[in-house]
């Protein structure tokens, strides 16, 4: 993962205009370490992580330029360019001669910020050189950009992906504290050598059931599968509790019972886990509130 965020100033502004070649020699190893660190993958990376890098300076009359780059695994890198849609001081020193160079770059005006856009192939540091070229050649060529101004970027590296704790496995208790947090009465039972496993085409080993209420209804999760490395169970069974005359195992493999099978292996979160149960729950309610109305009344012809 590269050292990101980062912002600071990429060139410092020059009394007197450069030309095209010292802006290529101020310009061109700095761009290509930040695009190598925004644009470059390797296998380091999980689905929703981006990086993105804006480069800006300010113009006189309160015009600002900027140029970003978005990067994600697997896909070309998006680069855009400010049009001043919305900032009329902009879009007046963009207008006319500099659109035309932009356009005649490759970009189109799109996306939601109407700016300029388009798509990047980036693999290689190889491709890094290339695009540190091209960004000169359209700061120099298209944007008449000549090292007046301080360049300014910024970098970042993020991701959409949300973490947090998963269990693999769950103790009779853990499942129980989970269940009573969002609002079930539970109790945890006896362990028994019989098992449930056999339902999902795994070996049998003990289970443990934990008998859980609400809404008056009584259900039962069975916890199976024990793990011998930690002792948790990485199977739950959920379904409806067996009268004291049955064995608890014996309940849940009957045919016709409604059985909801969570496997942990791989993680799940607490919220999916409740998730799931209260989705169970809430099927029995509804099943209990049609049964109590009886069946619909048959209108006469």
């Amino acid at each position: 993962m590269p050292s990101l965020p980062d912002t600071y100033v990429l060139l410092r502004a020059s009394r007197r205009p450069r030309t095209r070649a010292q802006l290529t020699s101020a310009l061109e190893p700095e761009l290509k370490e930040v695009l190598g660190r925004v644009c470059l993958w390797d296998d380091d990376w999980d689905v929703g992580d981006y990086r993105f890098c804006v480069f800006s300076y300010d113009l006189p009359g309160d015009a600002g330029i900027f140029m970003q780059f978005w990067s994600e695994p697997g896909e070309p890198v998006l680069w855009e360019v400010s049009s001043g849609k919305w900032h009329a001081p902009t879009e007046a020193y963009l207008a006319g001669d500099r659109a035309q160079r932009i356009q005649a770059a490759g970009f189109q005006m799109a996306g939601e910020a109407e700016n300029y856009q388009k798509d990047v192939d980036v693999q290689t540091p190889r491709d890094v050189t290339a695009l540190a070229r091209h960004v000169i050649a359209l700061l120099y060529d298209a944007l008449d950009y000549r090292g007046q101004q301080a360049l300014d970027v910024q970098a970042v590296a993020d991701s959409r992906a949300t973490w947090r704790a998963v269990y693999e496995s769950l103790l009779p208790d853990d499942l129980a504290l989970l269940l009573e947090r969002a609002g079930y009465a539970c109790e945890v039972g006896e362990e028994t050598d019989d098992d449930v496993d056999e339902a999902a085409g795994l070996e049998p080993r003990n289970t443990v059931p934990v008998y859980v209420r609400r809404y008056g209804i009584r259900a039962m999760a069975m916890l199976a599968g024990r793990l011998p490395e930690d002792g948790g169970f990485e199977i739950i069974a959920l379904g409806p509790a067996p009268p004291a005359s049955q064995k608890a195992t014996e309940a849940l493999l009957m045919e016709g019972l409604d059985v909801l099978v969570l496997p942990l292996a791989g993680g799940v979160t607490a919220e999916w886990l409740e998730h799931q149960v209260a989705g169970w729950f809430e099927e029995r309610r509804q099943e209990k509130r049609r049964a109590k109305k009886g069946p619909p009344a048959v209108r006469p012809k």
